[in-house]
């Protein structure tokens, strides 16, 4: 366990190295479509998702999904 403060400065300092290298970061490529796969801990819950459109139930508390990639590169 570390401490709160310990932590803050840990994420503040791995903060400001990430945003100094932005410029040599290239962004990630994932195939498309991607396949998302959740397991509810309740069944309920994935019953309330099934019903959207284009969500599949295979198990009681599982769904499946296809949705479009979130990275790219130009």
């Amino acid at each position: 366990m570390i401490h709160p403060e310990e932590s803050r400065r840990l994420i503040q300092e791995g903060m400001k190295r990430a945003v100094e290298r932005r410029g040599t970061i290239k962004p990630c490529k994932l195939a498309h479509p991607i396949t998302v796969d959740v397991t509810f801990k309740q069944v309920q819950d994935a019953e309330v998702v099934s019903y959207i459109p284009g969500v599949e139930r295979p198990k009681g508390n599982e769904v499946v999904f296809a949705a479009r990639g979130a990275c790219s590169t130009a």
